[in-house]
């Protein structure tokens, strides 16, 4: 069997010579001084536009000429509704048949290579079939068929599937929503059920995504303007990590329910918000830290720093109550796991166990991240590490960026607690698709492009291209998880 070679042994042909040590060092010593250097921008603009006074010496020492005030929620604005369905149905479609195109091409390239090669052809449904639904795919399949099982169970089965645990139900229980119209396994073969429950889920999520689509762009629309919305719409259907969302996997999920949870939250509409916050929570694990961008934006829209003194506080404590529905969506899923197990964190032991998984300082994480793409063989450092450490470096450069005077502070503290939650994991194999999901990224592109669109239009390429390698990575069985 032939051993690959490492990237650092690569270089090593070229007389550079890395220290693997020293390399993990530096790359946490440079990301540490970005990130903390980000985050104080942010808290500065967040602090001082409710009101608090610093020296000045403060903001010329963060790079802070003007401060971007804590504001309202979004006014409300007189809508043509027969426009915005429109609209709606443009995007949607728009959308829609990027992912279809995705699913078909990839289909395409892999089917005409297997022919190439001399390999049996199968039938559309069983090809479609064989090339997309890999790696967590099926898993979510099985619980939509089984739901959860005790060891015992899985045991009977003769297969491992008690360690499903770890997947988040929203997506597994709106698939067996669609379980009356499945075949019968007796007839048609337990091969055509699962085909049923991946379609299904390759469905679902790609309606999911077509909304989130349109609520990314009605909200840039809202909060910047139309050309910045479009701009938006791009970057999110050409993120390299972007054939997920049409896969039976959970981000699109997510993804539409952070985006109408922002929507709903920036226009004042807490409890309709803290639905889909709690609905986010049920999908991922993720979820739940949208109460951080809650509370954030809850003291900004209610004014409870700037005007504690002039305004009474119980009145906006009230209105602080949908928050307390956020939580429930991973309380529902920790009851899950003590119904089956009686034990409601027991998808931290199968995860430590089974999958080698811990949370540690994501500082750390991204050093060894980047550490590894030279390190390790050079087929698991393209197909993971490469793709995880260029999306957590863009999602802190855009923290950078964003943290001055360029986005409200309710975006600027998720994406601070998604960067530390996401990048937690120490053997974080899905980076890349964790932070497709992390969608101020794409208002900031959005913003460079509207104002450079030379810029903008070399970032698209870029991206597209990156989609386009992962999406054969993937197809062509790597591990791009």
């Amino acid at each position: 069997m032939r051993v690959l070679m490492t990237n650092a042994e690569a270089l090593e042909k070229y007389g550079i010579v890395l220290d693997e040590s020293l390399l993990t060092a530096c790359l946490e010593v440079v990301f540490s001084i970005i990130f903390f250097y980000a985050l104080f921008r942010a808290l500065y603009q967040w602090f001082a536009g409710n009101g608090i006074q610093f020296p000045s010496w403060v903001g010329k020492c963060l790079l802070i000429k003007e401060v971007l005030p804590g504001g309202d929620c979004l006014a409300p604005k007189k809508q043509n509704r027969f426009k915005e369905l429109k609209t709606f149905l443009i995007i949607f479609s728009v959308a829609f048949a990027s992912r279809a195109l995705i699913a078909y091409l990839g289909y395409l390239y892999k089917v005409t290579q297997a022919v190439r090669d001399g390999y049996a052809s199968y039938d559309m449904i069983s090809s479609f079939s064989n090339i997309w639904n890999r790696w967590d795919a099926p898993h979510y399949v099985d619980i939509a068929k089984n739901w959860y099982v005790t060891e015992a169970q899985a045991q009977a089965m003769g297969n491992d599937s008690y360690l499903f645990i770890v997947f988040f139900p929203l997506l597994p229980m709106l698939m067996r929503l669609f379980s009356p119209f499945a075949p019968d396994a007796a007839i048609a073969g337990m091969q055509a059920v699962n085909q049923y429950y991946f379609f299904v889920g390759c469905f679902i999520s790609t309606v999911c995504f077509s909304v989130a689509a349109y609520y990314l762009f009605k909200l840039v629309r809202r909060e910047y303007n139309m050309r910045t919305g479009v701009w938006a719409l791009v970057f999110l259907l050409l993120t390299p990590a972007g054939f997920f969302f049409f896969n039976a996997y959970t981000d699109s999920l997510l993804l539409m329910c952070s985006m109408i949870f922002f929507y709903q939250l920036r226009c004042g509409r807490y409890w309709i918000a803290a639905l889909f916050g709690m609905l986010a929570a049920l999908s991922r694990s993720l979820g739940v830290i949208l109460a951080v961008p809650f509370f954030v934006e809850w003291i900004n829209q209610e004014r409870v720093i700037s005007a504690w003194k002039r305004e009474p506080l119980a009145p906006k404590l009230r209105r602080l109550l949908p928050v307390v529905l956020l939580p429930l969506g991973t309380l529902c899923y920790l009851l899950i796991n003590y119904s089956v197990f009686q034990d409601p964190l027991r998808f931290l032991l199968y995860q430590k166990n089974h999958w080698g998984q811990s949370f540690s300082w994501f500082l750390s994480n991204l050093a060894q991240i980047g550490s590894r793409i030279f390190f390790t063989d050079q087929k698991t450092a393209w197909a993971i590490w490469l793709p995880g450490f260029l999306a957590i470096a863009t999602a802190i450069f855009a923290f950078l960026f964003g943290s001055g005077k360029k986005l409200r502070a309710g975006y600027l503290a998720y994406m601070m607690s998604y960067i530390v939650v996401a990048a937690a994991p120490s053997w974080l194999l899905s980076g890349a698709r964790y932070f497709a999901v992390l969608f101020p990224v794409y208002i900031l592109l959005a913003l460079r492009a509207e104002k450079m669109p030379w810029l903008g239009a070399l970032a698209a390429v870029v991206m597209l291209v990156g989609l386009a390698a992962m999406t054969v990575m993937f197809i062509s069985g790597w591990q791009v998880m």
